[in-house]
């Protein structure tokens, strides 16, 4: 607390989280007690994992720990560390000094690489954002535990009910002779004695099952007879999920064996959900407001791009797109006398990459009205639509009369900005030879600009050995730096290299906007009347989340503050006269799954209305269903 000097941290945000709430906090929802010691613990320091990143942010993923980046000055001077009651206490001291002349060895070393590098902006951006992240995991996001216990029950009675109907099918039962077969081939092979099928009561004892790996291997491959577009690194077959996916569609939606499929991958994300998202949903922190709450941990300079990583649980990974979503949103509910709110950029990747390469083709889609998926599949299938004129109108009318080919237009659009080729499409998308190339040159033809943009990137790259991204946020690359880009001899490592130089620079990087525009109006926050009142408690990929006293003058204060700091644009390289980023805050009542959007600039009365307009229909709805 009298302390006035500079502190120095690795890793800050895991030290301070543990001393705010030991020694200011009372209890778990003492907000006041947890602002003030967040306020006083983060009046000045330094953070040498933070240092590390920006010196060091490289394509090739270098450690930041602080073991790793200081053994030549220690050496290897780890110690378990997991109880520290296990460890005599002149040992655990004088580990305690040497990590704590290591990080400011490590501070010497890196402090002026950084300067050098000129990544002051970036640096203080995720300086700023440890103390929001601090708050932000001290709070944890709200569940109800009830929900919780309701989305397990229903997922394991559908998962159950699921893999009955897998395994009793004819291609289960199938299946299931195939490996009992192979079982006493197996048994046969290693022992002289041969046995037959009838005689051998371990493979009679064998059942199927769906969520066994070989199971369902053999199941697609030898008995649906697929075609393999995918091997794990051993050479087998792969049944992961996205590679059951791209084969699904190569099938046409009638085929039997496309059902199957839509089985096996729904099981697989319900197994997920039932085996590592309830799990940490359930081991939530109750507090005494009723609600559990995920204390997740967020990692700054856990991606080469600077958007934020998390773990226990990983929140920016929550299975809320999936069939599941609404069910595991469901279970995000605000404690009482709360409310949950969030607001996420309107397409941030899609601007940001239109603002940086100022593709003609990508700005119109702001400038001009045009629905953006429309447009990309009138230009990657001309022959569908010859004789219809390039306006606003005539394309966005395609919306109603080719939804199939709009949708199947994102899955290109998707591989090919992530510089995906004609093969790429052939094994995602299930294309001919000739089809896909036909379109692959005609996204070339009609983003022309930005292809050129990121080949320069590239070759920008290929040259210095680096580019700098959102904020000036260095990554190098440094087996570019040695290769010639674009040739037949173009090392695979190098051009995987390029690949990820190029998804990061052309827009991920930009993803910190998000940690900008939450530091911002965190600052705001905690210099108004309403520091306790409003709380952030998530940041997930573009999207800011937070709980708010239900006040209607506190819900004004973040929507008006909120979206004009995610409106901000002051970068260079993203400012245009016509193309400007928005966001709009949305309340979700009574749960993460049901929004209720709150215009920008909304009067406390216009609000009000609309909660409570909602809130009455939701509760009349819910009475007439029971």
């Amino acid at each position: 607390t009298d302390y006035v000097g500079t502190a120095m941290w690795h890793n800050a945000n895991y030290d301070l989280k543990v001393i705010v709430y030991t020694l200011w906090m009372e209890d778990y929802l003492d907000h006041a007690g947890m602002l003030q010691g967040i306020d006083i613990m983060t009046r000045s320091f330094h953070d040498t994992k933070l240092l590390n990143y920006c010196a060091t942010n490289s394509v090739q993923r270098v450690p930041h720990d602080l073991k790793s980046n200081t053994h030549e000055f220690a050496g290897n001077y780890a110690v378990d560390v997991k109880d520290i009651k296990q460890q005599p206490l002149d040992k655990l001291l004088e580990y305690n000094l040497v990590d704590c002349l290591s990080t400011f060895w490590l501070f010497k070393k890196r402090f002026p690489q950084m300067r050098a590098d000129q990544q002051e902006t970036a640096y203080d951006l995720f300086i700023d954002s440890v103390k929001v992240l601090l708050q932000m995991e001290l709070v944890g996001l709200p569940m109800n535990p009830m929900e919780v216990d309701r989305l397990y029950t229903d997922v394991s009675a559908q998962a159950t009910a699921l893999e009955h109907k897998i395994g009793g099918s004819p291609q289960g039962l199938q299946t299931l002779t195939l490996l009992k077969n192979a079982a006493v081939e197996a048994h046969n092979k290693s022992v002289k004695k041969d046995i037959t099928l009838q005689n051998s009561g371990r493979a009679q004892k064998l059942e199927f099952s769906a969520t066994n790996k070989n199971h369902i291997r053999t199941l697609v491959y030898d008995v649906l007879n697929l075609p393999v577009l995918d091997r794990t690194d051993s050479g087998m077959p792969s049944v992961k999920m996205k590679h059951l996916e791209k084969i699904m569609q190569t099938l046409d939606g009638s085929d039997p064996r496309y059902t199957m499929l839509t089985d096996i991958v729904e099981l697989s994300a319900m197994g997920t959900l039932r085996n590592t998202f309830i799990p940490a949903f359930a081991k939530g922190t109750l507090k005494a407001d009723g609600r559990k709450y995920l204390h997740g941990n967020y990692k700054i300079g856990g991606t080469v791009s600077g958007r934020l990583s998390a773990s226990e649980p990983n929140l920016t990974n929550l299975p809320s797109g999936s069939a599941w979503g609404k069910a595991v949103k469901s279970c995000v509910q605000a404690p009482k006398g709360w409310v949950f709110v969030g607001a996420d950029f309107a397409s941030l990747e899609d601007r940001i990459k239109a603002l940086l390469t100022r593709d003609p083709n990508m700005i119109k889609l702001y400038t001009e009205g045009f629905d953006g998926h429309a447009l990309r599949m009138y230009h990657y299938w001309p022959d569908e639509f010859k004789g219809v004129a390039e306006t606003p109108e005539t394309i966005n009318a395609l919306k109603e009369t080719h939804d199939e080919l709009r949708s199947l237009s994102k899955a290109v659009t998707f591989a090919l900005g992530y510089d995906g080729t004609p093969h790429t499409l052939m094994n995602n998308s299930g294309f001919s030879y000739k089809e896909a190339h036909g379109i692959y040159d005609n996204y070339a033809k009609l983003y022309s600009v930005s292809k050129q943009w990121s080949e320069d990137k590239k070759q920008e790259a290929a040259k210095n050995g680096y580019v700098d991204m959102a904020f000036g946020l260095r990554l190098r690359t440094p087996l570019l730096n040695k290769t010639i880009l674009n040739t037949r001899n173009t090392p695979y490592v190098a051009t995987k290299e390029a690949k990820t130089l190029n998804n990061a620079a052309s827009g991920q990087s930009y993803g910190l906007l998000t940690n900008r525009s939450m530091n911002a109006t965190m600052q705001r926050v905690w210099n108004s009347q309403y520091r306790l009142d409003i709380l952030p408690v998530a940041m997930i990929h573009d999207a800011n989340y937070f709980l708010v006293r239900a006040n209607t003058d506190a819900v004004k204060f973040l929507n008006d503050v909120l979206c004009e700091e995610m409106a901000w644009q002051e970068l260079s390289e993203i400012q245009h006269e016509t193309v400007h980023l928005s966001a709009e805050l949305e309340l979700f009542y009574p749960s993460w799954a049901t929004p209720i959007p709150c215009e920008n600039n909304a009067s406390e009365e216009s609000i009000y209305e609309k909660f409570a307009e909602f809130r009455h229909g939701h509760t009349t709805q819910s009475t007439a269903s029971g």
